[in-house]
């Protein structure tokens, strides 16, 4: 018998598998598009947050700067357009930023002066506003923001005290030559 070469029969090779499905890699995706949302909510809270210390810090270091203003002129500064320090007030308002937009938007204003004093009890007093008439940004307080700074500052009630909500639901304090 003649030796007949043996043919090897062909071995089935399997072909490398992908890692990644379509469907794993969808998933994948949208993991990370959760992830990175949650992030820029998480910042953008945050951010706020701080932008809301800053303004309480503002309102309690201009009520300082005015009561002093009150104490050494003894009448409070006439009344000023938003985003304007009122007249002989600048050097008391130094360590603020009362020309620029507050960190919520809008900028301060202060609405005082020799005809709204002196209150009853003849105490003087003025107003610290934050407005926001074109082409200043809009404020970015919600309700619960207003009722937060008024725990912080005030007495917790919008609708007593001396921080309220004034004319366009704008927030105002009113502030005193003594505390």
């Amino acid at each position: 018998m003649s030796a007949q070469p043996m043919t090897a029969e062909p071995k089935f090779v399997p072909q490398p598998k992908a890692i990644w499905s379509p469907w794993d890699l969808l998933l994948v995706g949208f993991v990370v598009l959760v992830a990175v949302t949650a992030t820029l909510m998480a910042l953008r809270q945050y951010q706020h947050h701080r932008a809301i210390d800053r303004v309480v810090a503002d309102l309690h270091s201009a009520t300082l700067a005015f009561r002093e203003y009150m104490r050494q002129y003894q009448m409070p500064p006439e009344s000023a357009n938003f985003g304007e320090a009122p007249k002989g007030a600048g050097p008391f308002l130094s360590q603020l930023k009362w020309g620029e937009p507050t960190p919520v938007g809008g900028y301060y204003q202060w609405l005082g002066g020799p005809a709204k004093t002196p209150e009853p009890g003849g105490m003087m007093s003025g107003r610290i506003g934050i407005a926001a008439f074109p082409p200043a940004p809009p404020i970015s307080l919600s309700g619960a923001d207003l009722l937060e700074i008024d725990q912080r500052i005030d007495d917790g009630n919008l609708a007593a005290g001396d921080f309220r909500i004034g004319f366009n639901g704008w927030p105002i304090l009113t502030v005193r030559a003594k505390p």
